[in-house]
């Protein structure tokens, strides 16, 4: 089901992203193992493989049920795209190891996860790569730690677990006078609450281990 408009987020939530996949008449997303999936020629799988058309190559890469879940997620966020990680954290040091290189420099808040908060206090100084952590809700200091050059602004807002805010709005103008991007983790606030994209945010993560998964059952990210 694509984001069609007139649709409730409660809606959206239930059947966004499911339709492709509700085959022979399942009322939920089937669970699929298949680690390799086969064509009728090696033509088309070439045209899978280089992203000319829809489907499935490896297992590892993508999946039929990991897919629907990415398509809600994207339609929840008024995202382009979206993407699905083992654990929260996987997708938080993925996305800063993708952006951030030698002799960056970062911008947060002090009251990031605590997973999150070690990659700053830990990992990334090992890299050369600066970390500045503001008191959570100083807007003020925030700006002026930006406004004296970073490549990345990192919220997390409301934070985990003290349910911290930091201004959303404020913070990533304040981000764009100097050209960096800003990421959120928005896992406390859930897509249905806050949806960062549409207050000029760059890119938003999720620990799906929490309010989106729901039953605390599940780990992802």
């Amino acid at each position: 089901m694509e984001a069609k408009k007139g649709l409730q987020v409660g809606t959206k939530s239930v059947w966004a992203g499911e339709k492709d996949y509700l085959v022979h008449g399942a009322t939920q997303v089937p669970v699929v193992h298949s680690v390799a999936y086969n064509y009728d020629d090696i033509d088309e799988w070439y045209e899978v493989a280089i992203g000319k058309r829809s489907g499935h190559i490896y297992g590892r890469n993508t999946n039929p049920t990991v897919q629907s879940f990415e398509d809600k997620v994207k339609i929840l966020e008024h995202a382009d795209a979206a993407t699905s990680f083992s654990t929260g954290m996987a997708a938080i040091s993925n996305a800063l190891l993708t952006i951030l290189k030698p002799g960056d420099r970062i911008v947060s808040i002090k009251d990031t996860y605590g997973g999150t908060n070690k990659i700053f206090s830990e990992f990334l100084p090992r890299l050369n790569i600066e970390v500045v952590l503001v008191e959570t809700g100083n807007h003020e200091e925030m700006e002026k730690e930006i406004a004296k050059g970073c490549q990345l602004v990192y919220l997390e807002t409301p934070t985990n677990p003290t349910v911290k805010i930091t201004d959303i709005v404020r913070i990533t103008k304040a981000a764009k006078k100097v050209n960096a991007l800003v990421f959120v983790d928005n896992t406390f606030a859930t897509p249905i609450n806050q949806n960062p994209l549409t207050l000029g945010v760059d890119l938003v993560i999720h620990s799906a281990t929490k309010f989106l998964g729901g039953h605390a059952d599940a780990l992802g990210g």
